[in-house]
């Protein structure tokens, strides 16, 4: 039997359940389904059993919206304009971006880079295009690394929570989790 249309994930597989196979009830007007590349720039999508970060396009006359792959095989690669039925959250929902807590800070050039959230004067994600460093804040907008410390600290493993419109957590689990390669 194949996988029916719209079903996120299975226990244990990228998606809505974690690794750890615990689900959580998510409520259906939070959820909404485009084209990967019209997603609003500083939201996170599921496409193809992964998680991205939508983010603006360095074209100023596109309207599109490219992307920053945060799981799966190339995390933490700029995947450009993606394309295809994706799932974002919307409708007062969001994804906060969390740490397990401070002391799993990391600096130095011998840690993973690539997905990591690199702290500052705010947040950003490293990727790589092709040979590239490219910085982009959550809210999908492009940085310099201006913005990034001066000892780079960062976090190789990070969190996406959904918060309600209420401003609290829905569930007790992460929707997804990054581990910076």
């Amino acid at each position: 039997m194949g996988e029916s249309p719209g079903k996120l994930a299975e226990p244990g597989q990228a998606g809505f359940i974690n690794n750890r196979g615990n689900g959580m009830a998510i409520p259906v007007d939070a959820l909404i389904v485009i084209d990967a590349s019209e997603i609003p720039a500083g939201n996170f999508f599921l496409l193809d059993g992964k998680w991205f970060l939508s983010v603006k396009s360095s074209n100023q006359a596109s309207a599109k919206t490219c992307s920053v792959q945060l799981t799966g095989g190339t995390a933490g690669a700029f995947a450009g304009q993606s394309y295809g039925d994706a799932t974002y959250f919307g409708n007062g929902y969001r994804i906060e971006a969390r740490v397990e807590g401070m002391g799993d800070a990391v600096s130095g050039n011998s840690e993973p880079w690539d997905a990591s959230i690199i702290l500052g004067s705010k947040p950003v994600i490293l990727c790589r295009a092709q040979t590239a460093l490219l910085f982009y804040d959550l809210a999908g907008n492009a940085a310099t690394g201006e913005e990034c410390s001066g000892d780079r600290r960062r976090f190789k493993n990070w969190s996406g929570w959904l918060i309600g419109p209420d401003g609290n957590a829905v569930g007790t689990e992460p929707v997804f989790e990054v581990t910076a390669v």
